[in-house]
């Protein structure tokens, strides 16, 4: 009996097991049990501002000094980073995306205020937030890359028919493809919308974003951002979960002067103001040697716009019509044509300024056409006024040297005893000579110079002379 009842005991026991054991070909029969989401408590907000600024270099280093900030701060929970922008460069953009995507800090992105966009290179950044947000009447997408520099001729084609610049444009565009679906798979977003962005350039508002999964809830401002997102499950680049906590304080990351700087030299209307400065300065200081100023700003705006040009992609033809139009503007300075000249170099410059910049999927955007209008405008305008104040000086009447004293009224102030022996004094423009007269002349009486020997001037009366 005894034996009987153990047999009985261990079938049962069997029997139990037997469901949770499975086989091991039915995958889904088991789950591996997750590790609970991590509470860091209570703790502060760190915001970064993207707004109405492209993503270039100076940015890139603003977003990349708040992300490091937010993982070296223990005390820091999250990192807000609110955008309006309409894109920037491509590869300044993708440093920044696979930064976010390692953050061990969780990272908020909000298109906001309302009126914002996060337009072409801001979608990615959108997108690669462990929450992405979106303010009412604020919209996203237009993502394809743009190429914009002068089309190439038939020299310029590949064996397949197209030209090199559509080829490039095409292996830019399936990296940019492979890219957001990337980003889509990692965040859980709508990569196949992504590739549509990228792809037909559409847009989505932030109600029809919600529903396509681009982003994942609407905000009307940061405290209602901040108090949605407190609570939630997000997972870190390790695996790990982690707990939002975003209602504690909030701090600011600002625009420190060196990137300020860094941001505005990297814009490409500011490098052609910035060379276009420098031109003018060392030209006005070689026309009036010894003024100091105009050369020392001069100088300083060249380098400055050169260090500009060092970072940006420079079309050396353009660069060349810049000079030549620089030159002959300053020429003109030299070589009085009476605005000829000016007006071939403001050609030169216009046309120079417009195409400087090389528009490429790397750098979507240009010198703008107001800024080279302006620049062109002003630099005919002061040719043109120089070129009118060459000629009427031309005409004026001098009033200096020996030429300019003839004909000028004075008064005798020592009677002249008439002949070149008998001397006499005049007041002249402010000044006492020795004068002679064909005739004798009495002190007070009024005169009008007629010649000059030496320091010594013959002169009339000024009725005679009148007559």
């Amino acid at each position: 009996m005894r034996r009987i009842g153990l047999t009985l005991l261990l079938l049962a026991t069997v029997a139990l097991a037997a469901p949770a054991l499975g086989t091991g070909d039915d995958d889904d029969s088991s789950e591996i049990a997750l590790a609970p989401p991590v509470d860091p408590g209570p703790g502060s907000v760190l915001v970064a501002r993207l707004e109405v600024h492209t993503i270039n270099r100076g940015s890139k280093e603003y977003l990349l000094a708040a992300m490091d900030r937010a993982e070296s701060d223990p005390e820091i929970r999250a990192l807000v980073i609110i955008m309006d922008t309409p894109g920037g460069v491509l590869e300044d953009t993708r440093r920044l995306v696979i930064r976010m995507l390692a953050s061990e800090t969780p990272i908020i992105t909000y298109v906001g205020p309302t009126g914002s966009r996060a337009a072409s290179a801001g979608l990615f950044l959108t997108m690669a937030g462990h929450v992405a947000a979106m303010a009412p009447g604020t919209h996203t997408g237009a993502a394809h890359p743009v190429f914009l520099g002068p089309s190439q001729g038939d020299d310029g084609k590949e064996a397949t028919g197209k030209s090199t610049q559509q080829a490039m444009l095409d292996k830019v565009t399936e990296d940019t493809v492979s890219f957001i679906h990337n980003i889509a798979d990692i965040r859980g977003r709508n990569g196949d919308w992504g590739e549509r962005a990228v792809r037909e350039s559409v847009t989505v508002t932030e109600d029809e974003a919600i529903e396509l999964k681009v982003v994942d809830l609407v905000a009307t401002s940061l405290t209602d951002l901040l108090a949605q997102t407190e609570g939630r499950e997000v997972e870190l680049s390790d695996g790990k979960r982690t707990i939002l906590r975003t209602t504690g304080p909030v701090i600011e990351q600002t625009w420190p002067l060196r990137l300020r700087v860094l941001y505005l030299l990297t814009e490409p209307s500011i490098a052609y103001l910035l060379l276009m400065g420098g031109l003018l300065g060392l030209g006005i200081e070689l026309r009036n040697p010894g003024l100091f100023v105009p050369g020392i700003v001069g100088a300083t705006c060249l380098l400055l716009g050169l260090f500009s040009l060092s970072a940006l992609p420079v079309n050396a033809v353009a660069f060349l019509f810049v000079l030549v139009g620089a030159g002959l503007v300053i020429a003109d300075l030299f070589i009085p044509t009476y605005g000829l000249m000016t007006i071939g170099g403001v050609v030169a410059l216009a046309f120079g300024g417009l195409f400087l910049i090389e528009e490429t999927p790397e750098v979507p955007v240009g010198v703008s056409p107001i800024t080279v209008g302006v620049v062109a405008s002003t630099a005919l305008v002061l040719g043109l006024l120089i070129g009118w104040l060459l000629v009427r000086d031309r005409d004026r009447k001098v009033y200096t040297g020996d030429k300019g004293i003839l004909g000028a009224r004075g008064r005798m102030t020592k009677p002249s005893g008439g002949g070149p022996d008998a001397l006499g004094r005049v007041f002249v423009q402010s000044e006492r000579w020795q004068a002679w007269s064909a005739e004798p002349i009495e002190e007070g009486v009024r005169v009008v110079v007629r010649s000059k020997d030496g320091m010594i001037l013959e002169v009339a009366r000024e009725q005679a002379a009148e007559g």
